[in-house]
């Protein structure tokens, strides 16, 4: 019997590819106001960009409910052996500890397995999909959730902010708050560090974006896994991807939009690289 996988919204894993794989995606909530949306259900990304952009009321977003988990591990427990649920850092987040509510108040007959990949976007992503994967060709619940602890410490995740104005609106902004004062002048590049959201250097034009991504990458090959995450600019993610493809194959480049759930906090202009290490290089 097969492993069932299941994430959150702010993987930011194309539908069609989550599909494809079996994956389960639970969304998160996003509010303008007394609206309220499901992240990647009821909101597409072009309408919440555009609104974020255009409207004064600024959104908010919450995890999913332990309900909507539970629902979700009900559905999928029959005939399965277990299932592994990979959420964001819990230090962004409280959506690892609604997870595991939801797990305590499902009915599910088989174990479910309940993982804070200390991560958010890609960054944790391509960890799912690597999951989902080896579910796929009948790994054990056992096998697993060893693969996914296994590549936590080997997730890398960077991307480089139009602004810090959206992340500091959504109170995400963590250690990176002495940038604030410069949130004119610069183009934020910001990575998650243990599970939290850290600074990594300030780049004074856009042109300067792609290199220092190109060169993130490069530091840390060879790579599993390769992923390029964007908010609005598909073109100028494309085109990273495919300078990027001189490192991994370009057809296994997963190209991730940035999810109405972290686009609240990131904002439009966002650009950034996920990728998995080889284990061979972590010591």
């Amino acid at each position: 019997m097969p492993v069932r996988i299941v994430t959150d919204s702010s993987g930011d894993l194309p539908f069609a590819l989550a599909a494809e794989l079996g994956i389960t995606i639970v969304p998160a909530v996003v509010c303008f106001g007394e609206e309220a949306f499901l992240d990647g259900v009821e909101i597409d990304h072009d309408t919440f960009y555009r609104r974020l952009q255009e409207e004064r009321l600024f959104p908010t977003t919450s995890q999913p409910a332990p309900g909507q988990f539970a629902e979700a591990y009900d559905r999928l427990a029959p005939g399965a052996d277990g299932i592994v649920s990979i959420h964001l850092s819990a230090r962004l987040s409280g959506t690892f500890n609604s997870a595991v509510q939801g797990a305590r108040l499902c009915k599910a007959a088989c174990p479910v397995e309940v993982v804070d990949c200390r991560s958010t976007s890609l960054g944790m992503g391509l960890i799912v999909l690597q999951a989902a994967r080896l579910a796929r060709a009948g790994a054990s619940l056992a096998a697993v959730l060893a693969a996914v602890k296994g590549m936590i410490p080997r997730s890398r995740l960077c991307a480089a902010l139009d602004t810090l104005e959206f992340l500091a609106k959504g109170g995400r902004i963590g250690r990176a708050k002495h940038l604030l004062g410069t949130l004119v002048r610069i183009r934020p590049v910001l990575a998650i560090v243990d599970g939290q959201v850290q600074p990594v250097r300030s780049l004074r034009t856009r042109a300067q974006i792609a290199p220092f991504l190109d060169d993130y990458a490069r530091q840390h090959l060879p790579v599993d896994a390769l992923g390029i995450i964007y908010s609005t600019g598909l073109t100028e993610a494309e085109a990273l991807a495919d300078q990027l493809a001189a490192l991994h194959p370009r057809d296994s480049i997963v190209l991730g939009r940035v999810g109405p759930g972290l686009g609240s906090h990131l904002g439009p202009g966002t650009l950034g690289v996920a990728l998995l290490q080889s284990e061979i290089e972590i010591s």
